[in-house]
């Protein structure tokens, strides 16, 4: 399995929309058009990402991978950032050991 696969394995499909109207629900943050990246792996899910609810499955899929996941904006990690993607600008970390650094 690949790193696509095991991101899918817990994130769910890539490209998945969570609400047509971008309205987050009330007290929880949803990154829209998120993408999940890695150091090691470069990009490995994108869709909309309620960061909130999937914690445990950022978690998992950081653990599974024995590196931290990224949760990227869309603009920080498409188009010109693509094959170089912005870490540092990253809305959610989650290392392989469940530690969270959230920076919203």
């Amino acid at each position: 399995m690949d790193a696509w696969d095991i991101a899918e394995q817990y994130l769910g499909h890539p490209g998945i929309m969570l609400s047509r109207s971008k309205v987050a629900p009330e007290g929880q943050k949803v990154v829209w058009n998120a993408n999940v990246c890695t150091i090691g792996h470069g990009k490995v899910w994108f869709g909309d990402l309620n960061v909130t609810t999937s914690i445990d499955e950022l978690s998992n899929l950081a653990f599974h991978l024995n590196t931290p996941v990224y949760v990227l904006r869309e603009m920080d990690a498409r188009f010109e950032n693509e094959n170089n993607p912005l870490f540092d600008e990253a809305v959610i970390v989650v290392d392989q050991w469940g530690g969270v650094e959230r920076n919203y």
